[in-house]
């Protein structure tokens, strides 16, 4: 009997309950917004706020510690310097104080907390922000004024606080004050900037272990870590989960402690590669236990064993050595050629000494390549491999100097003094003159830039993941690889000097390479034509074209009214043409940016929908790219792969500067094109493929990916 009375009970008592609960939470839905309201407008309810010192008076001190005493009420929180993924830190104006020369806040260690199920960085209950006063004049009264805005959130709602808190201080003795003890608490959880028994040795980027990104601690610790956080500031709109693992290595000497903290693009920790963080700075807050420790640090790359590094190395000469054989530039194969038939029935002397100014031009080059690349790292800008080919005065420029290569190669001038520079010394060094021979391999290093042949991406991209020394390393072992032919020669220089003498041949020989330079210069512009309006690269051709028909017309005139018409005609047509490119290349970087962020969208689609992903990112500069095209990409076996496994295709165009397209590039850790990725149920982050494409390296990605 009193067990069925237990029961009706519980019965009625849920059944009248569950009405309760409902006419609670419909009444409480409509008072609500009332409530919330009213708790903006007081803000007396949520926290307060006020100045405390740690002295009753200034008495002889230059500088007085001071403190913002902050009381939330349970259940609330306010937010750190970096909040995390939602909310805004504390922000003050002291500019109504007297007698203040500046006001120094210090933030104490944080904790962490989860609002809206995002984690944040921030406060409970009470926190106490130390000030460092400094004062105008001394045994002159202060007056202290500060306007705060600052935002206090619990589990259901945020609302920012706007208050002013005051406070005196009067010319008298400086003995310690009742709230003395608090500020001096509050000093101790300042991170400090250096700790014998803590520190954080190095901040590694892992892209993609496990399928997720981390950013790789390696701490070292006398003591055990006790309940360790990690804050961490610097990179934008990324998120930063909270720890995952941990694991310590003991010594005698201390401990050595590898902490991983996952990264995600966003607080839905969508499958989206991270920006590469490698060479980024960023300041790391530390706490274990009573101690905090916080630290400015560069993002270096895992550590790569000695194996793998020289592996790297010989990549970079492999890669410079098959730059010879691509097909990407004509002139570098004709400049080649042409330099070698020069010294037919030469001396080896002669032939030793020209090649050598050619590949210490060629090394030069790559030098100063390298230079440019760590001096802009440093700067924070972006390079990649051929991104020159992107610049629409670049590409004008190269046109006007093949233009008048070819036009030197047909014989309608000869270089003299004056031109020297314009022609870069090609006709100088038929004069044997060093500077010519020196400036020949310059010239065939810059046209060379635009292709990517096998192996030499992979050797860039382990340079610009590295350190400086690695860099310039890298980039002369690609020039002596561009090199190797004129090595070759210059250690066999007979198979220069079998070659025929000079004589009439060597005029219809130039001849043709002139036609070489012709073809090249029209191929610039058809690169332009993808950058600019049509009808400003038609111009720019046109104008150019007149150049070569006044050289034409004026052979015969004096070398002097020679270049007093050409200087003129440059001077004339660069201005205008780099106001008006300039201005379109805005509009079009505009139009690029709203292009890659509608072919992230269909990447992101697709792989969500389960359906497979080959993403081709190429340039009308990318030659290299053109024939993986002719001989992979449009042929029907691979037509056909696409169709019967129904992969989308997503073509990406580099042709033109798109700072997305190259931030994309460098989450796969690349810095050039071609590049190739596949995704799918199985690689949701994306699988980038070699450079050169074969039907079975793409069958291969496409089935793994399924």
């Amino acid at each position: 009997m009193k067990c069925l009375f237990l029961q009706l009970q519980k019965k009625l008592f849920f059944k009248y309950s569950l009405q309760y609960l409902f006419l609670l939470g419909l009444v409480s839905s409509l008072i609500f917004p009332f409530g919330v309201v009213a708790l903006f407008e007081t803000g007396q309810t949520i926290s307060e706020a006020k100045l405390i010192s740690s002295v009753e008076g200034e008495g002889d001190q230059k500088t007085i510690w001071m403190g913002l005493d902050i009381y939330l009420q349970p259940g609330w929180k306010t937010y750190w310097r970096t909040p995390g993924a939602s909310g805004y830190g504390l922000k003050i104006d002291w500019s109504e104080s007297q007698n203040v020369q500046s006001a120094k806040l210090y933030w104490p260690a944080p904790t962490k907390f989860q609002t809206f199920q995002f984690i944040a960085n921030g406060y409970k209950e009470e926190v106490v922000f130390p000030i460092q006063v400094t004062l105008k004049m001394q045994h002159t009264p202060i007056f202290l004024k500060g306007k705060l805005d600052y935002l206090v959130c619990d589990a259901a709602n945020c609302i920012p606080q706007s208050k002013t808190v005051m406070l005196s201080l009067a010319d008298k003795p400086s003995i310690p004050s009742g709230d003395a003890p608090k500020i001096i608490a509050a000093t101790q959880h300042i991170p400090e900037k250096n700790i014998p028994d803590l520190s954080i040795k190095s901040a590694q980027f892992i892209q993609n272990e496990n399928a997720t990104s981390y950013l790789r601690l390696i701490v070292f610790h006398k003591g055990p870590l006790v309940s360790p956080l990690i804050f961490i500031e610097g990179t934008q709109h990324l998120l930063f989960d909270k720890i995952s693992s941990i694991n310590t290595m003991h010594d005698t000497y201390g401990n050595t402690s590898t902490i991983d903290i996952p990264i995600y693009k966003n607080e839905k920790k969508e499958l989206v590669r991270i920006p590469n963080l490698i060479g980024e700075k960023v300041t790391l807050t530390l706490e274990s236990g009573t101690k905090a420790i916080e630290q400015k640090i560069m993002v270096t790359p895992p550590p790569i064993s000695l194996k793998v590094t020289f592996l790297m190395y010989g990549f970079a000469l492999l890669g410079g050595f098959i730059l010879n054989f691509m097909p990407c530039v004509l002139p570098v194969i004709l400049l080649k050629i042409f330099s070698l038939t020069k010294y037919g029935g030469g001396t080896a002397t002669q032939v030793r000494k020209a090649l050598f100014l050619s590949v210490a031009g060629i090394v030069s080059s790559f030098m100063v390549l390298g230079l440019i690349t760590i001096t802009f790292s440093w700067l924070g800008v972006s390079l990649g491999w051929g991104m020159q080919f992107q610049e629409p005065m670049f590409l004008v420029f190269m046109m006007l100097i093949l233009a008048l290569f070819t036009a030197n190669f047909w014989g309608w001038y000869e270089i003299i003094l004056p031109e020297r520079v314009t022609s870069l010394g090609y006709e100088y060094s038929e004069k044997e003159g060093n500077m010519g021979h020196f400036l020949s391999g310059m010239f065939a290093t810059l046209l060379a830039t635009p292709c990517s042949a096998p192996y030499l991406g992979t050797a860039v991209t382990f340079a610009l993941s590295r350190g400086p020394f690695e860099i310039m390393l890298v980039f002369f072992l690609l020039g002596i690889g561009l090199s190797l032919p004129f090595i070759l020669v210059m250690i066999f220089p007979k198979i220069a000097t079998y070659l025929p003498k000079p004589g009439k041949w060597m005029n219809v020989f130039k001849h043709i390479l002139g036609w070489g330079f012709f073809f090249t210069m029209l191929w610039l512009f058809y690169i332009l034509t993808s950058q600019i309006p049509f009808f400003v690269s038609l111009f720019i051709l046109i104008t150019i074209f007149l150049l070569l028909f006044v050289i034409l017309l004026h052979k015969k005139f004096p070398a002097y009214h020679r270049a007093f018409i050409l200087s003129a005609l440059v001077v004339a047509f660069i201005p205008f043409m780099t106001l008006f490119i300039e201005n379109m290349k805005e509009k079009n970087i505009i139009h690029q940016q709203v292009n890659m962020q509608k072919n992230l969208e269909i990447i992101r689609s697709n792989v969500k929908q389960g359906k497979i992903v080959f993403v081709d990112v190429t340039a009308d500069w990318c030659l290299t790219c053109k024939i993986n095209e002719f001989l992979v990409l449009n042929t029907k076996n691979v037509q056909n792969l696409l169709k019967n496994n129904k992969v989308t295709f997503v073509t990406i165009d580099w042709t033109s500067k798109d700072p997305a397209v190259y931030e994309y590039l460098k989450s796969f850790d690349r810095n050039g094109i071609p590049f190739y990725a596949v995704y799918g149920p199985h690689n949701p982050y994306g699988e980038n493929l070699p450079q050169i494409l074969t039907f079975a390296t793409m069958d291969k990605a496409i089935k793994k990916a399924k």
